[in-house]
């Protein structure tokens, strides 16, 4: 090996041991390494069963689709296979940082923001698939209902029904821009309780023990369903939804905020 060769490979190697995670991340992520994602894992890996239970909560198997997600876009393949190639390689502290300081910059760049959640179920691919679109708008859901503080799982088919719609209609869009265009231009708000959601995560904010379970299928007082009400929410102007409060029984039937996706 020439000696270029083997200074290109120090200066990879050295990209991913930093002398200071400090130096690299917000101190709640770096906390948030520390505590809660290092497990027994080697000091410079983060450890991946810890990272994938971490945020499962509340929509089982999210972990594991962004732990993939962090690796793809760290750890970028050259098979011509395309993004979604398996990677056989750690996620390293570094990674996880890298990544969480894109997401932390997310909120003003609503385009971006749609793109990075659609990669991680589309599994690095540029379109969606019916099956990924429909865990997608799902996981969009719960994460909403996680970030106002309350876990809503969808029990119902006429519940189901009402996701599976939109779903099909991502499904159909050609690829990622597409896909971006519609959820803007027809439900803008779509995924922003799930960056909310995992911006908690990420800031060690979120509590996912203390989610107050819904039990009612329906809003007291209204015929809508949870989901419908989300989406109506997710597409209509906030005049519309962020002061308007509906009568529920999961907090001793004291008057709750339906806010915005």
């Amino acid at each position: 090996m020439g000696q270029s060769q083997t200074s290109s490979r120090r200066r990879s190697d050295a990209d991913h041991h930093p002398k200071s995670l400090e130096a690299q991340a917000p101190p709640q992520v770096v906390n948030l390494l520390q505590r809660r994602l290092s497990g027994t894992s080697s000091q410079n890996n983060v450890d991946k069963e810890a990272f994938q239970t971490y945020f499962s909560n509340p929509v089982e198997g999210f972990g594991k689709l962004f732990y993939e997600h962090v690796n793809r876009q760290n750890h970028p393949t050259d098979t011509g296979e395309g993004d979604s190639a398996e990677i056989d390689v750690e996620v390293t502290k570094t990674d996880f940082i890298h990544t969480a300081k894109k997401l932390l910059s997310l909120s003003s760049s609503r385009s971006e923001q749609i793109k990075l959640y659609c990669s991680i179920y589309s599994a690095g691919e540029e379109k969606l698939n019916e099956q990924a679109s429909q865990q997608l708008i799902e996981a969009a859901f719960k994460m909403n209902m996680a970030s106002s503080g309350y876990m809503c799982n969808i029990t119902e088919d006429s519940h189901a029904n009402v996701l599976a719609k939109i779903a099909t209609k991502l499904s159909t869009c050609k690829d990622m821009n597409a896909i971006s265009n519609f959820i803007q231009n027809n439900c803008p708000e779509l995924l922003t309780g799930m960056h909310n959601w995992v911006l908690m995560l990420l800031n060690g904010e979120a509590d996912p023990g203390a989610l107050i379970p819904i039990i009612d299928t329906r809003i007291v007082g209204s015929n809508l369903s949870y989901p419908l009400a989300w989406l109506i929410s997710c597409c209509v102007p906030a005049t519309y939804t962020v002061e308007s409060t509906l009568k529920s029984t999961v907090d001793d039937g004291k008057y709750q905020t339906l806010g915005r996706c």
